[in-house]
């Protein structure tokens, strides 16, 4: 994984990017975990824009191809 953003103490922390070989996801990120506002876009196409609270996928829309 590649992440591009801000950072506290070599933790992804702040506003950030982060690509991987199934999606690239940008958004919010607090202590290493993706949380907040959040979209992802996955290889197949499909799209989540919504809520993550501590890595977890909370309420948003999935869109399909």
């Amino acid at each position: 994984a590649r992440y591009t953003g801000e950072q506290n103490q070599n933790w992804r922390h702040g506003k950030g990017l982060l690509k991987t070989q199934h999606y690239r996801m940008e958004g919010d990120f607090h202590n290493d975990q993706p949380h907040g506002y959040t979209k992802i876009e996955f290889t197949d196409g499909c799209v989540f824009e919504g809520l993550i609270e501590n890595g977890q996928l909370k309420k948003g829309v999935y869109i399909f191809p």
